[in-house]
């Protein structure tokens, strides 16, 4: 079935970040939604940009409720010269399919981590949240704690990109707040690791599944 999703955007041209950079949709994301297309989840991810890789998600869960969470607006913008491929439509990604011709997306212009925008989604009734906004660690601890009682039984948090800001500007290692997430976790969720440093070339493709006990 991961077969089927690669197969699937491949055929409407997505490229992203979520692939080229750090190789989460051939080691996770294809193999998690796979068997899910048609499957009606409540699928969140916080921190979207251009919105290409929610549209590509949504796409794929044509059954689901897919919702986005950016402090920024949704928009288009022009080649950032990132190299890889042309952005003259957009500036991380490309997909073929636009973000309004799609019916099952929503998007709320909002601060994630805020408790306001949090409760805008009910208790018990996220299946998916990728936290993909910040990537400050004290934010995806926060996360985890803010969006529990959100999380249904079972509902999976996943964290991409952890250590990004080690990387940039904090002390400390990726290593560090891989350590810090299972710790801050372990009451809450099942932590699972996939540490993808040495199939790329960035310190900090690094994405933690986390599913709610």
């Amino acid at each position: 079935m991961s077969d089927e999703f690669i197969n699937f955007i491949s055929r409407k041209n997505f490229c992203g970040t979520k692939e080229w950079a750090h190789k989460y949709i051939s080691n996770y994301y294809a193999k998690e939604f796979g068997d899910k297309r048609e499957q009606n989840l409540v699928f969140v991810e916080l921190g979207v940009r251009d919105g290409i890789d929610l549209t590509m998600f949504a796409d794929w869960l044509y059954k689901s409720k897919v919702i986005g969470v950016d402090i920024d607006p949704i928009t288009e913008y022009s080649y950032r010269g990132y190299g890889k491929w042309d952005r003259r439509e957009s500036g991380y990604g490309k997909y073929d399919v636009k973000f309004n011709e799609l019916n099952n997306i929503d998007f709320i212009q909002a601060d994630a981590y805020n408790i306001d925008t949090v409760n805008k989604f009910d208790d018990l009734s996220i299946d998916y949240l990728i936290d993909d906004a910040s990537h400050i660690l004290k934010d995806q601890i926060k996360c985890l704690k803010l969006y529990y009682p959100k999380m249904k039984k079972g509902g999976k948090v996943i964290i991409e990109d952890v250590g990004y800001k080690y990387h940039r500007t904090e002390p400390g290692t990726p290593d560090e707040a891989i350590s810090a997430l299972r710790n801050q976790s372990k009451d809450l969720y099942d932590f699972k690791l996939f540490d993808l440093r040495n199939q790329t070339n960035y310190s900090y493709s690094i994405l933690i599944e986390l599913q709610k006990r």
